[in-house]
């Protein structure tokens, strides 16, 4: 995911941890995650490192993007044919930092 924010900051995700982005996924799709989790982790009992792999391929696709910028707080999310929307903080006191973990 890469978004120029219209404040100027560049968000982009290269694939490393990163406080400013986040996966999310949609409530309606939980059931499907944790079918195809249960399916990969059955299909290959015994195998604990091939089955997190096949689990995690299987699932990868339900989940979604999401970022925020640390200047202005605006929120980007994408939505299923990863188009990117915006989203601007009401105010100024919101917190710009929502995906970081204390």
């Amino acid at each position: 995911m890469k978004v120029q924010c219209p404040c100027g900051e560049l968000l982009k995700h290269l694939g490393d941890p990163s406080s400013r982005f986040a996966d999310y996924l949609p409530s309606q799709l939980t059931d499907a995650y944790c079918e195809l989790t249960a399916k990969a982790v059955k299909a290959h009992v015994g195998d604990a490192d091939v089955a997190t792999q096949y689990a995690i391929d299987a699932t990868t696709g339900l989940f979604r993007r999401m970022c925020q910028c640390p200047k202005c707080g605006r929120l980007f999310v994408e939505d299923s044919e990863y188009r990117v929307f915006e989203f601007l903080p009401a105010n100024t006191d919101n917190p710009n930092n929502l995906f970081e973990r204390g």
